[in-house]
């Protein structure tokens, strides 16, 4: 006749043979090793069979290709890392823009209010070739922070995915944008100190 009863440690019910009455068995659950009952003292259902704990008892491996060390469980680097990359998209289009915005006002203040669409560009290429790129203070300290920024998103992105932290897909995305937008940064910080370089 067959024990039943409710694991100790997860309630959830259990049945043993006869034979394995006030010995150690395995909860087939939570997999905890328990004293079995004398007697039962669950109702006569169906309930799951508990396996005999084997003497001596070995540590379960795991399958191959699984990590041995189970993932970081703390905090994930990604919101930080994804919230770093798209300050650094935001600082990177606006330096674009305030730069964009001092090319138009110089180029447009050497060509004069009724200048042609080809004196314009003739008049923008001259500038570019002579290095007369404009400079912007305000667009030079935005790329700055922003590339800053990207990489900074960059290393905590890369951190959470090595360490194997949760929310790989903020991580990745997070890499995607510092990335991109430090490149873009980096070039505006380029083009703006080669530019106050030529300056006489």
């Amino acid at each position: 006749m067959a024990i039943r009863f409710a694991c100790p440690s997860c309630r959830q019910p259990i049945e043993i043979d006869d034979e394995w009455a006030g010995q150690s068995v395995g909860c087939p659950y939570c997999r905890k090793v328990i004293t079995a009952p004398a007697v039962s003292s669950w109702p006569s259902e169906q309930v799951p069979v508990a396996t005999p704990l084997r003497q001596p008892t070995e540590p379960i491996m795991p399958p191959p290709g699984y990590p041995v060390h189970p993932p970081a469980q703390g905090a994930s680097a990604a919101p930080w890392a994804l919230t770093m990359a798209i300050t650094s998209a935001l600082l990177s289009m606006f330096a674009s823009m305030v730069w964009l915005g001092t090319w138009v006002n110089v180029v447009a203040e050497k060509a004069g209010r009724n200048a042609t669409q080809e004196e314009i560009q003739k008049i923008a290429s001259e500038l570019a070739a002579n290095g007369q790129i404009p400079y912007s203070p305000l667009a030079m300290a935005a790329a700055v922070v922003g590339s800053l920024c990207g990489i900074g998103g960059l290393v905590l992105a890369i951190r959470t995915l090595l360490w194997q932290q949760p929310r790989r897909g903020m991580a990745i995305a997070a890499c995607i944008i510092s990335v991109a937008f430090s490149c873009c940064g980096g070039l505006l910080v380029f083009m703006s100190l080669a530019s106050r370089a030529a300056q006489p």
